[in-house]
C-alpha cells in the first residue's frame, strides 16, 4: 500500500515543478529560433543545405513571455514560503499573473503583497438606479474625481506657473 507524501515533501514537488515548467517554457520560446539557426548554419556549413529546418519550424515568441514566467514563479515560490496561502480560484491567479499596469511600472512584485486585493470582495461595488439597470457604483466617484482634477487644473490665479503657461 502506497503512502501518502508529508505535507513538506508535497509542497517542494509542487514549488520544483513549477519552476522547471516555467523556465522550460521560457527556455523554449527565447532560444529555440536561436538552436534551429544555430543548426541551420551548421547543416550549411557542412554541405547539406537540404536539411535545413528554418522554412519549416519557427517559433514566434508570446509577448511578456519573461514577465508571466517570473510572476508565476514568484507565486509558487511566496505560497511554499509561507509568505501567502494558495488561491484556489484560477481567475484570481491569472488576474496576478496578468497584471499589465504593473509590467510597465516596475519590476516583479510579489504574490504576498497583492494576495488580499485579489481575493478581497470589496474590489467592485455594484448599485441598481431608480430604473432597476445595474450600475457602478464606482463610475460616480471616478467621475467627481475627474471632474474636480480637470476644474483644478483650469487656468487661474492659484494655479501653479506650470498649468499658468508662463
Amino acid at each position: 500500500m502506497a503512502r501518502a507524501l508529508p505535507p513538506l515533501t508535497c509542497a517542494w514537488i509542487a514549488l520544483i515543478v513549477s519552476m522547471t515548467s516555467n523556465l522550460t517554457l521560457l527556455g523554449f520560446f527565447k532560444y529555440f529560433n536561436f538552436g534551429v539557426g544555430s543548426y541551420d548554419a551548421l547543416i550549411t556549413w557542412v554541405g547539406m543545405p537540404s536539411l535545413r529546418l528554418d522554412s519549416v519550424l519557427r517559433v514566434t515568441l508570446p509577448l511578456g513571455i519573461s514577465f508571466y514566467t517570473f510572476q508565476s514563479m514568484s507565486y509558487a515560490w511566496d505560497v511554499y514560503r509561507g509568505r501567502a496561502t494558495a488561491i484556489s480560484n484560477f481567475i484570481d491567479f491569472a488576474c496576478y499573473v496578468s497584471m499589465f499596469p504593473q509590467l510597465v511600472a516596475g519590476p516583479i512584485i510579489r504574490f504576498s503583497e497583492v494576495a488580499d486585493q485579489l481575493t478581497s470582495d470589496g474590489t467592485t461595488s455594484y448599485s441598481y438606479d431608480e430604473n432597476g439597470n445595474l450600475t457602478d457604483a464606482g463610475s460616480d466617484e471616478f467621475e467627481w474625481d475627474y471632474r474636480n482634477m480637470m476644474t483644478s487644473a483650469t487656468i487661474d490665479s492659484r494655479s501653479p506657473p506650470a498649468f499658468a503657461g508662463r
